[in-house]
């Protein structure tokens, strides 16, 4: 992600013919492009948003369960309904390609 990040500051600096080791906060709001890594953030966000409101595509949202349907206790984090992942460690993952 970092080499991303990287070419992602050269490619400002190119387009905005500023030196290479200028800071590129000022050119990524100029431009209205967030870096590589907040992308990744935003993306994740925006994923766990649709999986706890059920808009998720089927696949995905089988991958993640609420922590509070995993134990019948009451736990400090059941009642916010905190959602984790339920297939990514089994050992089959044919079932979770499918």
């Amino acid at each position: 992600m970092n080499k991303l990040l990287v070419l992602q500051n050269r490619a400002l600096c190119f387009i905005y013919f500023a030196p290479t080791d200028a800071h590129v906060i000022r050119l990524f709001t100029e431009s209205k492009i967030l870096p590589v890594n907040m992308i990744y953030f935003d993306m994740v966000a925006n994923l766990m948003h649709d999986v706890r409101k059920g808009l998720a595509p089927l696949p995905i949202g089988a991958l993640f369960t609420r922590s509070n349907e995993i134990q019948g206790y009451n736990t400090r984090h059941a009642a916010k309904g905190i959602i984790f992942e339920k297939k990514l460690f089994s050992k089959n993952w044919s079932n979770v390609i499918e």
